[in-house]
């Protein structure tokens, strides 16, 4: 759900904002089932001179999710001449309030049909807390003549100000606990900087001819401050549409991608650290009709 209001300060100058919230739901219920079926766990135990016979074990699980948020926008456009627009736009910090609602019962079952004494059993617990999205600003520059425009843009955002609050659970050994919040703020804070986002592009409509050329390039940063050489993704792209009569349109695309990333083998295991180098080309068409 939004609101939005804009106007025009003078014929040249106008501002506008709008007051975004969101709220969602999603809840499942799973059922695990694992059988015995070819007899593996039949063994004598010579302990306590018995049969470990096992038939199933059975698992249920229910879970969850709900949440909402409430961030806005403000944004100016300003035109300079009949040929310049200049934008600029800030998205405001958000306020997200996350609700976990879980509940897990697994039992074993044997071949006589005794069932552990006691199952692992979970009761419904719940867990909030508010994490809170730093402000997004923006900024970009377009002009057109002769056929042509060209455009640039620029955006930031401090990830270091990401910050996790008001923490509420109903069972302090399941729940998240205030020294986990805050260790998570100080990583935040040490681990995450600014992200820088830019690009250029150009368009250009072919003189007598009913085809759009387009070009651009893209630049993205890491948003942690220690990532590894090549994090910045850079992004090249080209493409062409065709307008064909009665209001018939193909578009043709395609993307080539580059960037580092820090990966491991097995989990946090420093000696299984390495970077991965992607390049991935992506290709898109499409056709549109208008009536």
């Amino acid at each position: 759900m939004s609101f939005a209001y804009g106007g025009e300060i003078t014929r040249s100058f106008a501002i506008g904002g709008a007051l975004l919230v969101k709220w969602g739901r999603q809840n499942f219920y799973r059922e695990y089932l694992e059988r015995d079926i070819n007899n593996v766990y039949d063994k004598f135990e010579e302990s306590d001179y018995s049969n470990l016979d096992f038939n199933y074990l059975k698992i249920n699980e229910s879970v969850e999710r709900k949440i909402s948020s409430v961030t806005g926008n403000l944004g100016m456009l300003w035109k300079i001449g009949d040929f310049t627009r200049l934008t600029a736009n800030i998205k405001l910090p958000s306020y997200n309030e996350i609700t976990f609602d879980d509940s897990l019962h697994a039992y074993v079952v044997w071949d006589n049909g005794e069932a552990i004494e006691k199952p692992y059993r979970t009761s419904n617990y719940g867990i909030t807390y508010a994490l809170y999205l730093p402000a997004e600003y923006s900024m970009g520059l377009s002009f057109h003549a002769m056929g042509a425009t060209l455009s640039t843009g620029i955006e930031y955002s401090d990830l270091s100000s990401i910050h996790i609050d008001n923490v509420n659970h109903n069972d302090l050994y399941i729940g998240i606990s205030d020294s986990y919040i805050s260790s998570q703020n100080k990583l935040f804070r040490s681990e995450l900087g600014g992200r820088l986002s830019w690009g250029v592009g150009a368009e250009y409509q072919l003189p007598k001819i009913p085809i759009t050329l387009r070009v651009a390039y893209n630049s993205k940063s890491s948003p942690y401050k220690y990532d590894v050489d090549g994090a910045t993704q850079k992004i090249y792209s080209i493409g062409a549409g065709l307008d064909l009569d009665q209001g018939f349109r193909i578009d043709f695309g395609m993307q080539y991608f580059q960037y580092n990333e820090y990966m491991a083998l097995y989990g946090r295991d420093i000696e299984s650290r390495y970077t991965l180098t992607n390049k991935p080309l992506n290709f898109s068409l499409n056709m549109s009709y208008r009536f």
